[in-house]
């Protein structure tokens, strides 16, 4: 429920959502922001690349969530908060809960919660 989104959420919802615009995929942005002790851990976008030149399609794509924890170790992702935020191409939040692939992953990098925006436009949240 809103009412029990704690304010803080709300800055690493922002950045998300900033994060979201950067990406480039043509039907739906994400944005994804790691937060450990108020500080940004990481920040990711989803994004698609074609796997060859001549191809119509977009074979090739990353979540924001992996795209997010590149790089960082379990003493760096332990204990944080992941912020995850999805908007349509009229630029209007949807639904960015994790996909089931998603949530291993951050459940094996121990990231204690992660918040997303809903299907209403507000943010619910998945305890880890």
């Amino acid at each position: 429920m809103l009412s029990e989104i704690p304010k803080s959420a709300y800055r690493g919802m922002a950045l998300a959502i900033k994060l979201a615009m950067i990406s480039e995929c043509p039907t739906f942005k994400l944005g994804a922001v790691l937060i450990k002790n108020k500080s940004v851990v990481g920040t990711g976008w989803n994004w698609y690349r074609k796997t060859s030149p001549k191809s119509s399609t977009r074979n090739f794509g990353i979540h924001a969530e992996f795209h997010c924890l590149r790089g960082l170790s379990l003493s760096d992702t332990k204990g944080s908060t992941l912020y995850v935020a999805r908007l349509t191409i009229q630029g209007t939040l949807a639904i960015a809960k994790p996909c089931q692939s998603c949530e291993v992953l951050l459940r094996t990098m121990l990231i204690k919660r992660a918040y997303y925006t809903n299907r209403r436009g507000s943010i619910d949240v998945m305890e880890l």
